[in-house]
């Protein structure tokens, strides 16, 4: 089940060690970190500190960086946030394009790679 999630939220994205994922020019995620046809995962960060979300990512994940974003950002650029708990983890969300669109259009990714903050990188 997907709920809207509120503007002050803060998600989390971890972003992998494929090239393609970052932008060396930039030293920061390219727009491809933010692909995923069947809705971008993030983390809400809930009542959890930022040093918590970082050691699990690091512990489910092969990581390059985790970055964060407000959900208020996302919505600012048409980006729609929605919590999307699962068994496994109860702090899961989605990014989509639109309510009838999971894949968030290029342009929109660009924005996302440059909005989000960076929190950690290895």
């Amino acid at each position: 089940m997907i709920f809207m999630l509120k503007d002050e939220e803060i998600l989390y994205r971890a972003i992998g060690p494929a090239p393609f994922h970052w932008s060396t020019q930039a030293n920061r995620p390219s727009s491809a970190a933010f692909y995923d046809k069947n809705g971008l995962s993030v983390d809400r960060k809930g009542n959890r500190d930022q040093e918590e979300i970082v050691e699990l990512f690091s512990k489910r994940f092969k990581l390059k960086a985790v970055v964060s974003i407000s959900a208020h950002t996302c919505m600012g650029i048409e980006v729609h946030p929605a919590a999307a708990p699962s068994r496994s983890n109860r702090w899961h969300a989605e990014l989509h394009d639109s309510p009838d669109e999971k894949l968030i259009q290029k342009s929109k990714r660009l924005q996302l790679a440059r909005l989000c903050r960076l929190v950690y990188i290895k």
